[in-house]
């Protein structure tokens, strides 16, 4: 059969309300598309409908097996997100670390008896793990407005900033912030923000790495 503009918004208003994930819902529409085409009957959204459940199982095997394929592309990149951290101790990049951190140690060493002002690096920390967060927002909700579904790949977006965040925020409440949980001494707290400053620029050239490398191939 060929369908009309009509008849195709119409298929694709069915398949939008069986998927979660754009990559999901190209991949069914296209399929129903591509089975109507095929087939030498008269349209209809019972026809429709009996392709998504002799297919796919319909929508609640859909759901499910999206649920599925979103935690198993989340754990892949976060084994790749692992691998991108590792690097970070490997030639070339080991060269770059390891004198950043010999830095943050021979400024502590330096100012060990004057004492460090750990405020503006602590301050830094914050503000990247802002910037984290407004990415994901920025381009969720924003840059990709116009998509229909949301990408499988923001699952991992949001699980990735949400550690980050999660961790910088318990850091600073426990033993950073002036009334912090936990009273620790001037120089471990020192030695604390350095080492967070540290992991925390591993971490987000990692991210980066891994966006611009891995998840734009895997999941657009």
């Amino acid at each position: 059969m060929e369908l009309t503009t009509e008849q195709q918004q119409e298929v694709a208003s069915l398949v939008s309300g069986t998927t979660k994930y754009k990559e999901t819902y190209d991949e069914v529409y296209d399929h129903v598309l591509n089975r109507l085409t095929a087939e030498n009957q008269v349209y209809s959204f019972t026809l429709v409908d009996e392709i998504l459940a002799e297919d796919f199982g319909g929508e609640t095997e859909i759901l499910a097996n999206e649920t599925i394929h979103a935690k198993r592309i989340t754990k892949q990149y976060f084994r790749l997100f692992k691998g991108e951290i590792i690097n970070a101790f490997k030639w070339p990049q080991l060269p770059a670390n390891l004198v950043m951190i010999m830095s943050w140690v021979f400024l502590y060493y330096t100012t060990l008896k004057t004492g460090f002002n750990t405020k503006p690096i602590n301050a830094s920390i914050g503000i990247v793990v802002i910037l984290m967060c407004l990415f994901y927002y920025l381009k969720r909700y924003y840059l990709d407005r116009k998509l229909q579904k949301p990408s499988i790949k923001y699952s991992f977006l949001q699980a990735s900033t949400s550690i980050g965040v999660s961790f910088y925020v318990f850091m600073f409440f426990w033993f950073l912030s002036p009334d912090s949980i936990v009273e620790i001494s001037r120089n471990l707290k020192t030695i604390l923000v350095l080492s967070l400053f540290c992991c925390t620029s591993i971490y987000l050239r990692a991210f980066i790495k891994l966006y611009n490398k891995k998840i734009k191939v895997l999941a657009v």
